[in-house]
């Protein structure tokens, strides 16, 4: 009677397929429940850490034109489009070290690498797309070394910072898919008058970093066709 007894006892605390299968059904629930919130934490938090890449590199232009006559380095040298504005900073030790020539690991990027750019595979490169950088300066600015000359088209690259009027309206870096950006480049096909090279890698929305150090996110397209939006918020003014 004892052995009947506890073989009931074992049988009427044991789970049946039925309820097992409940279970398993009330957890994928709940897993599809939290995934999109998972998600959109992680996406938060990749924003973040591009922020604080953008205004790492930030620091690093004021750090420049602190060493360089208040200059902020030009986009490349004309003739080899090597350095860049990006290695300048390298060469210069306002940024950390990295290797610019070779493919490496993203977790050795540093601040050159934002963690929403999956196919990024070079720290910083002159060549265009994803995999060669995350960030772009708004300028295109050759230096020649044969004649010494400098064109400038009045953006943020090769600027005096103590000749911009309001710093902190003026845009200097973006998420982008291309060393440096010119609001005459435009990408339709995209977005109406957008800028070309523009990475919306943070939910339709990039980050940007202003002349004045400060970053912040910005939804929607940046546009470069209107001319009184550009005088407005690209063009560097002189005082």
């Amino acid at each position: 009677m004892m052995y009947r007894k506890n073989n009931a006892k074992v049988e009427s605390e044991s789970f049946t397929l039925i309820e097992l299968l409940v279970v398993i059904a009330i957890i994928a629930i709940l897993a599809s429940m939290l995934l999109p919130a998972l998600n959109q934490a992680r996406a938060r938090g990749q924003a973040a850490n591009c922020q604080n890449n953008l205004k790492q590199l930030g620091t690093a232009f004021l750090l420049y034109a602190g060493d360089f006559n208040d200059l902020i380095p030009y986009g490349s040298n004309r003739y080899n489009a090597n350095p860049g504005w990006h290695e300048m900073l390298v060469y210069a030790k306002t940024t950390p070290k990295v290797v610019s020539t070779e493919v490496i690991a993203q977790s050795r990027m540093g601040i050159w690498h934002c963690p929403s750019n999956r196919e990024q595979k070079w720290a910083i490169s002159t060549s265009t797309g994803e995999q060669y950088c995350s960030y772009g300066a708004a300028g295109t600015a050759f230096y020649d070394p044969a004649s010494g000359s400098l064109s400038n088209l009045g953006y943020f690259l090769a600027c005096k910072l103590s000749r911009v009027i309001n710093p902190s309206s003026k845009y200097a870096a973006f998420d982008a898919s291309y060393y440096k950006i010119e609001p005459t480049m435009l990408d339709t096909e995209t977005f109406p008058d957008g800028v070309s090279y523009m990475a919306y890698r943070h939910s339709t929305g990039l980050n940007i970093l202003f002349v004045d150090g400060h970053v912040k996110g910005h939804k929607g397209p940046v546009r470069g066709k209107n001319e009184p939006w550009r005088s407005r918020n690209w063009t560097v003014g002189v005082k």
